[in-house]
């Protein structure tokens, strides 16, 4: 069953879908680890963003929802360089590139104080990550 068909949840298959990657070893080169998430995830079709050697996370972006479902289901619990690597569910983006709110393309962005549009909340996303990785 696709996202798409779930009840009560509105997603855009086309979005632009970003999925994050924990537990990634800290003792290695990000060229190791990318050479290895890109073996992962090659026929998935993303696209690796950015790798956080230091913090051990990684963000992998997707033309579309379903081919981020893929990879997760994938690559999930795969073995980096001895870590179990963990990911968390995709969240959809805009065609800006902001993470939209229950992947609804149509949705308008929120605003804040003085116009400026609100930032998508991808520290609170990361913190929560690291508390549910580190407290399992």
């Amino acid at each position: 069953m696709k996202m798409c068909d779930v009840p009560g949840i509105t997603v855009n298959s086309h979005a632009p879908s970003i999925l994050t990657v924990g537990n990634l070893p800290l003792n290695y080169e990000a060229k190791r680890i990318r050479n290895r998430l890109r073996m992962l995830i090659e026929n998935c079709g993303g696209k690796i963003l950015d790798i956080s050697t230091d913090e051990g996370f990684a963000s992998i972006r997707f033309g579309n929802i379903d081919s981020a479902l893929r990879a997760q289901r994938r690559i999930q619990g795969e073995d980096v360089f001895g870590n179990k690597i963990k990911v968390l569910p995709p969240s959809v983006r805009g065609l800006s590139g902001r993470r939209l709110k229950n992947g609804d393309v149509s949705q308008p962005q929120s605003i804040g104080a003085c116009g400026i549009p609100t930032p998508p909340p991808v520290l609170a996303i990361t913190i929560l990550f690291k508390i549910y990785i580190f407290t399992r």
